[in-house]
């Protein structure tokens, strides 16, 4: 909450409390088997796959279904995902 009473943009705000919700949910204590490991990382895609469909569920209010349709573990540049409304 400090970032937005120092008059950042909205979007520098939101991802600068990416690292309350990343210690929050203990990713470091999470992360740490991976630590060097690129691939095992990778494989994390389908864990946020769900983690997206819980945060597009709640703000729809209603169930919805997430896809990875790209990943850098196969080959793609970056993970997309497809949301099913």
């Amino acid at each position: 909450m400090q970032n937005m009473q120092d008059d950042l943009p909205a979007e520098q705000a939101l991802k600068a409390c990416s690292l309350v919700h990343f210690h929050a949910n203990r990713m470091e204590e999470l992360l740490a088997p991976l630590k060097g490991d690129l691939d095992g990382f990778l494989h994390l895609c389908n864990c946020s796959e769900g983690f997206a469909e819980r945060m597009f569920s709640y703000i729809l209010n209603r169930p919805v279904r997430a896809t990875v349709i790209a990943s850098i573990l196969r080959g793609d540049k970056s993970c997309k995902y497809e949301i099913f409304l």
